[in-house]
């Protein structure tokens, strides 16, 4: 399919329908913007009607009121069916600012005087709307025109997508319908720029263009479509946490070595289903996540001894066991609060809602198959006794496992139930104690029934690596600023339940300094609470990784 050059509404033919005077006018902004210039440009040959050049070309473009005046990328049609999804702050800026192009537009014009006052008033909101949307959603970038281009391009470019070239509009091959992965050739011959299909495409049968790997937010939002198995299609997520600065460190190394090639646009991470090996798309990972976003949870996560080892090998992945969980757990947390915002729908009420719920019902595929992915990884599938899988503990575990543990802890806090201890706000205090518990039975009686094999290899494997008995610390730790303020918060907890919990008048038993515990052993045991546990979501308590 041909369109001849003289055919073709470029920069060239743009600016020439606009007095030099009133262009500067609308370029005089912070920062400049030539966006306006191709709006008003098509709207102004619009208001021409039968008189304008390009009146073939605009009349059979969809019409003012399909793509404004109540259809495409109005806010009405749109309405609760984005409300709370990605699509929703797309949207509102988009509209944001072509209707601050808009005002400014039409204040140029009564500034330029003459006809363009008369101009002014009917360039309406719709009519430089709908002249937005024909750019957002059939524009070119005009690199196709230039003798060094390579003459197979496998994308259809909107203005937005390439700061190299501007768009540009080509009449007629502009309508052709996008399909993945079909192979075109653009060739520029001396009067025409011509698209040829590479794909075998019989007599009869529909020729396809090639808008590129657009994800079905893109196409909805650009073209006013979306496809119901988009290889393309993502799930975006912002994310941009305050960073302390040993975090900020690592961070730094980690984007200068192993994450240089990872571009991060306006701290916007893509989730996505992996690609199918036989599918000729982009190189991915294994997993849902992107490296980078894995690997900055994985930052916020860490705790004193990890935030050490990473600042002399930032590119360690897995940090621990512990880190891992712990960075999964987020993770599953943040996808499991937004699956609700795309199974909550109204029926669709025409075809653009249609349309809406089929980019609704992909993002939420791909927030499955990422919440699946998490669960597989954590293991923390729940049995019939509320109990986890071995390689977590819960606080639950610890109580259900420890008879005189529970009871003690029933008689001091007036629950064994982990939820109200929780929500009483002792259940912290509590696990640490459980732990100390473990500890001061390995000390004592290593043959307990309340010792399991499990509990004394990871005493003997793991903490005891960390965090031997009695703790030690070295001068440079000493003199570390940050493990200074913890060593103080966790004294005065530890304090705390010496005097309330293990005061000097209990009888021997569970919670007593006759049968031999010290303030050592609790501060010990919030140590290893502190720097080896995670939260699972946000209430629902504290988890401990077996290595």
């Amino acid at each position: 399919m041909s369109c001849p050059h003289s055919l073709i509404y470029d920069w060239d033919k743009a600016i020439a329908l606009i007095p030099e005077s009133l262009r500067r006018s609308i370029l005089d902004r912070s920062p400049p913007n030539e966006h306006p210039i191709w709006v008003f440009g098509l709207a102004a040959e619009y208001l021409k009607g039968e008189s304008s050049f390009f009146y073939p070309y605009i009349r059979i473009l969809p019409t003012v009121e399909k793509l404004a005046g109540g259809g495409f990328l109005h806010g009405q049609d749109w309405g609760e069916a984005v409300k709370g999804t990605n699509l929703e702050p797309n949207l509102n800026d988009r509209i944001s600012t072509w209707k601050d192009e808009w005002k400014w537009v039409v204040d140029c014009c009564n500034r330029e005087g003459g006809e363009w006052v008369e101009v002014a008033p009917m360039l309406t909101w719709e009519l430089y709307l709908w002249s937005a949307v024909v750019f957002s959603s059939r524009a070119f970038p005009d690199s196709l025109m230039t003798p060094d281009s390579p003459s197979a391009s496998p994308t259809r470019e909107r203005e937005s997508d390439t700061e190299i070239s501007r768009p540009m509009l080509v009449p007629l091959v502009d309508m052709l319908n996008h399909k993945p992965f079909s192979q075109i050739v653009w060739m520029k011959g001396p009067e025409n720029l011509t698209l040829c299909s590479v794909n075998d495409t019989p007599e009869g049968q529909e020729l396809f263009n090639n808008y590129g790997p657009k994800s079905n937010a893109e196409l909805l939002i650009g073209y006013g479509f979306c496809l119901p198995d988009n290889p393309f299609d993502t799930f975006q997520l912002k994310f941009n946490p305050p960073l302390m600065p040993r975090q900020k460190l690592i961070r730094d190394k980690q984007r200068a070595t192993f994450l240089k090639n990872e571009v991060i646009k306006d701290n916007v991470y893509h989730i996505y289903i992996p690609s199918n090996p036989d599918a000729k798309l982009p190189s991915r990972n294994k997993c849902a996540f992107p490296q980078s976003l894995m690997t900055l949870v994985q930052l916020l996560v860490c705790n004193r001894r990890e935030l050490s080892h990473l600042i002399s090998n930032p590119a360690t992945n897995p940090v621990s066991l512990r880190n891992s969980l712990a960075r999964d757990q987020q993770l599953l947390a943040a996808i499991q609060k937004r699956i609700p915002l795309y199974t909550t729908r109204r029926p669709p009420q025409n075809h653009l809602q249609e349309t809406i719920n089929i980019h609704l019902d992909s993002q939420l595929r791909i927030l499955r198959y990422a919440q699946d992915e998490l669960l597989q990884a954590l293991q923390v599938v729940t049995t019939p006794a509320g109990r986890t899988q071995v390689n977590a503990i819960a606080l639950e575990e610890l109580l259900a496992n420890d008879a005189p543990f529970r009871d003690a802890v029933e008689g001091h806090f007036g629950s064994d139930d982990a939820d109200t201890l929780r929500e009483s706000g002792t259940g912290e205090a509590v696990f640490a104690l459980g732990i100390s518990r473990k500890l001061h039975l390995y000390n004592t009686d290593r043959k307990s029934p309340y010792l399991s094999k499990e509990w004394r290899n990871w005493l003997e494997k793991r903490i005891f690596k960390f965090f031997p008995y009695p703790f030690k610390p070295s001068k440079a730790l000493l003199e570390d600023v940050d493990w200074k303020q913890c060593e103080q918060r966790r004294n005065v907890g530890a304090k705390w339940v010496w005097e309330d919990v293990l005061d000097e008048g209990r009888e021997p038993g569970c919670f007593s300094r006759r049968d031999g515990w010290t303030l050592g052993l609790v501060i010990w045991g919030m140590r290893v609470w502190e720097e080896e546990s995670w939260k699972v979501g946000e209430l629902e308590g504290i988890e401990l990784a077996w290595e």
